[in-house]
């Protein structure tokens, strides 16, 4: 079974995120990315309970609770893969992870972030070639204090394995 892993910055409220893949020496398989995930840039009304916003993998719909104030829709990402033997089925596993202002464990935290992959089953087509969509679900704290403005992100890991 091979296997690429690839760190990602999420970030949020004014950057994307930025991808470094790492790839078997001899592998023909490649992956581009197409679309960062992003959550967009918004506003928190009120922090006194847990709250969610989503961008789903399967459409790229959105659905934020009435608490947030989204100036800019989140985007799910989109990821191309080419170079497979035609009919390989391709799996997707991304770990769940929290996000800090500024990165590496700062204090205001966005935790609870959980990801989703579409479609839920991925085989290469008659080409080797398969798209990949990944959504996430972002959820407030919920304990009063107020989030600063600021770009969030933190490190989280996607592998691809086949």
């Amino acid at each position: 079974m091979s296997r690429w892993s690839t760190r990602f910055f999420t970030a949020l409220l004014s950057a994307a995120m930025l991808c470094a893949l790492t790839l078997p020496a001899a592998a023909q398989e490649m992956m581009t990315e197409i679309q960062t995930l992003d959550f967009g840039l918004f506003s928190l009304r009120d922090n006194a309970a847990q709250h969610t916003v989503a961008v789903a993998a399967s459409d790229n719909s959105y659905v934020a609770d009435p608490a947030f104030v989204v100036a800019t829709p989140p985007q799910r990402a989109e990821y191309f893969l080419e170079g497979f033997t035609p009919g390989t089925q391709i799996f997707v596993n991304v770990d769940d992870g929290d996000l800090t202002l500024g990165g590496g464990g700062g204090t205001a935290v966005f935790s609870s972030i959980t990801y989703t992959v579409s479609p839920g089953t991925i085989i290469a087509d008659g080409a080797g070639e398969a798209t990949v969509f990944v959504g996430a679900t972002l959820r407030t704290i919920g304990d009063s204090n107020v989030y600063p403005s600021g770009a969030y992100s933190d490190s989280i890991d996607i592998t691809f394995s086949w």
